[in-house]
């Protein structure tokens, strides 16, 4: 009645966890289930024609002859692989349909559209990829990249809804079963086994099974959970089994050294005949007929402990109580040392054992022997001495295989113990995967069958006690631990009171052989021992682990049942009570080590743990950080934000609806929003027109470069909604200590998203930041300028056209012809020559458009120079073909472009010091890019420099951005607004560079510049809208090689600047513009008519 009352409430505990779990799986059923019933998600059991995978693989495959390929291939090998059984899933999972025996045949490719063609046409000149069936035909993965199997993999599934519901509750009533039955069967034989053992047992694989439901895709991945409740109940079969058996009978005393042959024996079929995992030299596989895949090495650990409880039965008086005294020398006689013919055997025997497992490169069940030995060993002797020489022995070989790498695979695991965030070993991430899981579980857990317990690599075998570490919190991993200790606790009980030798030390050895399995992998999984492999017990994937363990507890079960008279149990008391009170109290310190390094993962330094990342190797050798993929998954709540023009026009956004709403508006524009891909992450309805403004994070093309805007890079953090905080740091690349300097990002902005979800206060606040970004751009005036651009700018030449408004400052266009060919983005990548001119690089020689810059200087330092006059000669260094000669005036001057007069204003009267502040105030330099501002006016104060800056030559470069803002000064009485990109409601600044007067009467000027006869800028004259502005010819020199010989030559660009609309009394808005043609000849012939044309637009 005791075992039912425990029994009954561990079954209420399961059952609720499990509900739990159901609850967590299923809670996206009833969207499937209308996703299903629309045909937007297929179920490939149930598929009946090829043309229902249609929609899945629109994702993949733009091209429609190509999607009808690849469906006939899927359906094809999905009718080849559908099995015959009612319940039989038609594959385990949708990843099987990314391996190599779902790859499309070339014949079958060659029939496609231009895509597999292309991707056909790729890789038969890519080494080593194109893979031959057998008869010698080439094949191609169906899938390119993990990227395009996800979009394929969200439209289907392997079981529906319903199916998996009525699986999920008949696999529990099966495993709820498989308890009450063997319950029942007991209490109807009167069995007087231990009460407590099989509750145990209940909570610890209703716990394993809560985890195997919740770890994969309920209806897209493997179906774990089935294979695990089959293991459960195999493995209770075996225990009720093994529980009627009597261990004290002499046939088991008899078969000592049977068991250890058994054991040798399976060792050597296991290395002759046996595998490992993919990529990894152990032997820890075994394929028998019928059976199929077991794992002899859990086994081999069973003979193993038979063997020592056997053989310490028949020798333990002899060991404890006989030293050895011939043969040794005399300083060893005084040692306490057992005879040789007594523990050789089982010495040797063990290091058999041990020397196989190595061979087998399967350290973990040697660890486990080793110190199964050694500890009952210690008990039989009751000395501890050679106990503690042999765990040092262990200790130091472990040393000696790290430093001398003599096994590979040991001293990687000692190098992630050593070093878990930066090591050298492939894979080093494992035990990071770990602390990730924990510490993103913190104190509660996430909840059964929430969280991301699926991101940690062997979730469902080695790393267990994570995963339930990430769904149940730190509070569920001490309860798994509590449970294991009364687990160990009713072992030892049951062993001091046996009924024989035999059956104690059976009882010793398999609770020790217990303890050391949960020590190594606990201790492997909180980085406090190397990761060792080794199963955890009853809550590990695996029938063969499942079986070996029941076979243990029905031993204990039957040991139980079994106990000694009180007089043999008052002897064994006596006898080695104490030396298990010590390795008792031994378990409990290594236990509380436990508890408090999962405390200091998963509470003390969550945050930082579940945030750090990983310096390992990549595949290709190189060293890169790995972060917590659940900031990944973090990262998808926060939808991108879109980028808008200041009409609140979408030029970038990751929903597709947004881009529907607004069909009507790219329609009127000449923009079709059908070529579109509705399955990318991100749409830019505009293409190549807004390139340079926005980048691409899709392609990355140009990122990172700093000569354009590209706001999805420039404004990265703003549109996430959060800061990762790039820093370089410098590490090693190489064992050799050879350095590189890598990125490490910061996600600590995230902290509460990936912790603790969507509901927690900070995360909602996170979600709540706004995201959106609104340029200044007016995308109708950018395409605008841009057809102005294509239709009048002369082939084969670069333009550039900037738009601002006047007074705010306002960026209303930035063209630069010709727009970049996206469709080669390789090549747009590597030129250098594509980027955005009026962003403010790729400055030139502004040409007289800059003598509006020296007059203001020279205005701006005396007033006088609204009179002041320069005799000009036609002889004069500087004097350009029909300079104006004579006595000549500022207004004359600015008229009809002289640069005689402005070489002569820029040295006798503005100077360098004064020309130098407005310069930088526009965005004008003097010399590279690289000069610092006093070596730029070193260059300025020599004295042919500073004339030939005032008429814009010599040194002097700047953009059409610095251009256009000269324009936006006068239009603006003298005020130079800062320049914005950005839409946004703080204060913008402004500066006043010239008095109001003084602007006014230079705009009157570069009216004249337009309406005078004299005027280099007459052909605007006419315009609908009256205009103020100033060409330009700038001069630029080039040395060329022709024919083998050096060759300077000279080039023209053509500049103008100007604003509109002109009015004496200024009011009302107006724009800037700035129009470069490289190398396009004048500026008032080639320059000004295309400024005319933006202005009309």
């Amino acid at each position: 009645m005791q075992e039912r009352r425990w029994l009954l409430g561990a079954a209420l505990l399961v059952a609720f966890g499990l509900w739990l779990t159901w609850r967590a799986q299923t809670r996206s059923f009833t969207e499937v289930n209308v996703l299903l019933a629309s045909g937007e998600i297929v179920d490939l059991g149930a598929l009946e024609n090829p043309e229902a995978l249609m929609p899945a693989l629109e994702g993949v495959y733009p091209d429609e002859t190509d999607r009808r390929i690849v469906a006939d291939h899927l359906y094809a090998s999905l009718l080849r692989h559908r099995p015959s059984g009612p319940y039989a899933d038609p594959l385990p999972n949708v990843g099987a349909l990314n391996t190599r025996a779902w790859d499309l045949p070339e014949h079958l490719a060659k029939q496609g559209g231009s895509g597999l063609k292309k991707r056909l046409e790729q890789r038969r000149f890519r080494p080593g990829v194109l893979r031959g069936d057998s008869q010698g035909e080439h094949r191609i993965p169906v899938f390119e990249s993990a990227e395009q199997f996800r979009r394929f993999k969200d439209h289907v599934i392997v079981r529906t809804p319903h199916d998996y519901t009525y699986r999920y509750w008949l696999l529990a009533l099966l495993f709820f079963g498989a308890m009450a039955s063997i319950h029942l069967f007991w209490f109807s034989r009167r069995f007087p086994g231990d009460p407590i053992l099989l509750p145990t047992f209940l909570l610890l694989t209703g716990l394993g099974l809560m985890l195997m439901f919740g770890l994969p895709d309920p209806l897209r991945d493997q179906f774990l959970a089935r294979d695990y409740v089959v293991g459960v109940l195999a493995g209770s079969c075996m225990m009720v089994a093994v529980s009627q058996l009597d261990f004290q009978a002499s046939w088991w005393r008899k078969r000592t050294f049977f068991w250890l042959g058994t054991g040798i024996g399976l060792a050597l079929l296991l290395y002759v005949f046996g595998s490992g995992p993919l990529g990894s030299d152990a032997r820890v596989n075994l394929v028998l007929p019928v059976v199929g895949s077991v794992q002899p090495a859990e086994v081999i650990k069973l003979c193993f402990v038979l063997f020592l409880a056997g053989y310490f039965a028949r020798h333990w008086e002899l060991l404890r109580n006989l030293r050895q005294r011939a043969g040794l020398p005399r300083p060893l006689q005084r040692l306490d040392v057992p005879r040789l013919r007594h523990v050789l055997p089982v010495s040797l025997a063990v290091m058999t054992a041990l020397l196989l497992f190595l061979a087998l490169r399967d350290m973990g069940p040697a660890l486990v022997l080793a110190c199964t030995f050694l500890v009952l060993y210690g008990i039989v002797r009751h000395r501890w001495p050679a106990v503690l020489a042999g765990m040092a022995t262990l200790t130091s070989v472990f040393a000696f295989t790290y430093l001398t790498r003599a096994i590979p695979v040991v001293a990687d695991r000692i190098e992630m113990l050593m070093s878990p965030w930066e090591n050298f070993v492939r894979g080093g991430e494992h035990l990071a995967h770990a602390y990730w899981a924990m510490a993103t579980g913190g104190l509660t857990g996430q909840g059964p069958g929430q969280g991301h317990p699926g991101f940690i690599p062997a979730a469902h075998t080695d790393m267990v006690l994570p995963a339930l570490g990430e769904t149940l919190g730190l509070l569920g991993l001490l309860a798994v631990l509590a449970l294991y200790l009364v687990l160990l606790h009713r072992a030892l009980r049951i062993a001091l009171q046996a009924c024989g030798a035999y059956s104690l030390f059976l009882g010793l050895g398999v609770t020790l052989l217990l303890l050391f399995q949960i020590l190594f992998i606990a201790g492997g999984t909180l980085g406090l021992l190397p990761l060792s492999g080794v199963v955890t017990p009853f809550l590990s994937y695996g029938k063969s682990s499942m079986v070996v363990h029941g076979i243990l507890l029905g031993m204990l079960m039957s040991l139980s049942a079994r106990p000694g008279t009180p007089t043999q149990q008052t002897a064994y008391r006596t006898l080695f009570r104490r030396p298990v009170r010590y390795v008792a109290a031994m378990a409990l310190v290594a236990f509380a080590v436990l508890a408090g390094r999962a405390a200091y993962i998963q509470v003390l330094h969550a945050d930082d743990l579940a945030l750090r990342p990983a310096l390992v190797p990549r595949q290709d050798g190189t060293r890169a950080y790995v972060y917590n993929p659940r900031i990944l998954a973090a990262r998808k709540t926060l939808t991108r934000g879109s980028i808008y023009d200041r009409n609140g026009v979408p030029l970038a956004t990751s929903r597709w609806r947004e881009i529907e709403a607004f069909r009507t508006t790219y329609e009127r524009l000449g923009r079709s929003i059908d070529h579109l891909n509705r399955t990318d992450t991100r749409f830019y309805p505009f293409g190549p027109l807004t390139f340079y403004l926005l980048g691409d994070i899709r392609s990355r093309v140009k990122w990172g470069a700093t000569n354009s805007l590209y706001a999805e890079h420039t404004f990265l953090s703003h549109l996430r909604g959060y800061d990762n905080h790039p820093r370089p740091i410098v590490r090693p690349a190489t064992r050799a200590g050879d350095l590189t300097t890598l990125v490490r990002y910061d996600y600590s902005e995230l902290a509460s998203l990936v912790r603790y979800g969507t509901a927690s206060p900070e995360a909602r606040r996170l979600l709540r930041r706004p995201r959106d970004l609104h340029l200044t751009l007016d995308v109708r005036l950018q395409q605008r300028v841009a057809e102005i651009l294509a239709e009048r700018v002369p082939e084969g030449k670069v333009a550039s056209a900037v738009v601002l408004d006047a007074a705010t400052g306002d960026v209303l266009a930035s063209v630069t012809h010709p727009l970049p060919d996206l469709s080669r983005p390789a090549i747009v990548h590597r030129d250098p020559d594509a980027f955005d001119r009026g962003y403010g690089q790729g400055a030139k020689p502004p040409g007289s458009t800059f003598k509006v810059v020296t007059a203001i200087a020279a205005l701006r330092r005396t007033p006088a120079t609204r009179t002041w006059t320069h005799e000009v000669h036609a002889r004069d260094r500087y004097a350009r073909r029909h300079e104006p000669t004579g006595r000549v005036d500022l207004r004359r001057a600015l008229v009809a472009s002289s640069n005689v007069y402005f070489a002569a204003l820029a040295r006798e009267v503005a100077g360098p010091d004064s020309l130098q502040a407005v310069m930088e105030r526009l965005g004008f330099r003097v010399g590279g890019p690289h000069l610092s501002r006093r070596a730029q006016r070193a260059l300025l104060r020599e004295p042919d420099n500073l004339r030939q800056a005032g008429f814009g030559q010599g040194p002097v470069v700047g953009s059409p951005l610095a251009v256009a803002r000269i324009a936006a000064v006068l239009a603006n009485d003298g005020v130079l607004p800062e320049v914005r990109w950005i839409h946004s409601g703080t204060p913008r600044t402004e500066h006043r560079l010239l008095a109001p007067e003084d602007a006014r009467l230079l705009a009157r000027f570069l009216r004249g510049v337009v309406t005078d006869r004299e005027g280099t800028a007459h052909r605007l004259r006419d315009l609908s809208v009256p205009v103020a502005g100033k060409t330009g010819t700038a001069e630029e020199k080039h040395l060329l090689v022709r024919e083998g010989q050096p060759v300077r030559v000279t080039q023209n660009h053509a500049w103008f600047t100007g604003f509109a609309p002109y009015a004496e009394v200024p009011g009302g808005p107006r724009i800037a513009v700035a129009v470069l043609v490289e190398e396009g000849g004048s500026g008032g012939v080639v320059a000004a008519p295309i400024a005319g044309a933006i202005v009309e637009a």
